[in-house]
């Protein structure tokens, strides 16, 4: 890998993090590293898996720089780095001793009959009514309708989204190296009137999926990647893999097995 000589900080502003921001801008001229806010190799999102998810979208999902995390959160499931271990990490990144993992992003379009919106997402987008009544949806995949989906809401994620909300609303864990999209019912009702899959559903990222309201047009209620949106009478909202993936550094080739037992099952 090349050797990074710029890097940008993104930080959540705890006390935490701060101190450990100050921390960093201390040790990067030991190592040849540069800060740039504008020309970074390497964006460092200090904090929880939420100040990495807010450093990607300041950064406009950059592609041609680098992403990692250093976690002063509590899950931090997004954040490869210990801050611990910052020097060590600060060493091998201005040597070129790291691993380069590419991520693929969500695409998202949400159509009215005033504007049609673009958005890219890295965990997941959930749709539901927007007064969090009871949603009607169409859930078409390849262009044909799966099922009309009743109940509170529909999410769709990327693989590397598997394991944020998808996860707690009792979606399958994907592992990061198999491209797919994940659809999991929010609450979906099954009752003599009412057939919904109850289930998520992992599909292949070739295949677009779009959500359509039951009424011609409806508000809704839209959360990506956990930043809140209302929007009055979507006629559709389309979902599919972005055609660029952004990189994230590792210092570790195929880690994902013990993050999942280290976040998850480890006291």
């Amino acid at each position: 890998m090349k050797k990074i000589k710029t890097v940008r900080l993104f930080s959540n502003h705890t006390k935490k993090s701060l101190l450990l921001e100050k921390k960093l801008r201390r040790l990067l001229p030991k190592y040849g590293l540069i800060e740039d806010l504008q020309n970074y190799d390497l964006g460092i999102a200090i904090g929880g898996d939420g100040a990495f998810l807010r450093m990607l979208k300041k950064s406009s999902f950059n592609r041609q720089a680098l992403y990692v995390g250093i976690n002063t959160g509590t899950l931090g499931f997004a954040q490869e780095i210990l801050p611990k271990n910052v020097e060590s990490f600060l060493e091998r990144i201005s040597i070129g001793d790291y691993y380069q993992e590419e991520v693929t992003l969500l695409s998202i379009e949400i159509k009215t009959p005033y504007s049609i919106s673009h958005f890219e997402a890295y965990n997941e987008i959930t749709v539901r009514e927007k007064e969090l009544r009871t949603a009607s949806l169409d859930l078409i995949i390849e262009g044909e309708i799966l099922e009309t989906f009743h109940g509170d809401g529909l999410l769709v994620s990327s693989s590397n989204g598997s394991t944020a909300y998808n996860l707690s609303l009792g979606g399958s864990i994907i592992y990061p190296s198999i491209e797919a999209l994940e659809i999991t019912p929010m609450a979906p009702l099954n009752s003599r009137s009412y057939r919904n899959i109850l289930h998520s559903l992992i599909i292949p990222i070739e295949l677009p999926i779009t959500i359509k309201p039951q009424k011609e047009r409806s508000d809704l209620l839209l959360s990506i990647d956990g930043e809140n949106y209302r929007y009055q009478e979507v006629e559709e909202i389309n979902v599919q893999v972005s055609k660029q993936p952004i990189k994230l550094v590792r210092l570790e080739e195929n880690r994902f097995v013990r993050r999942i037992r280290e976040k998850f099952l480890q006291d």
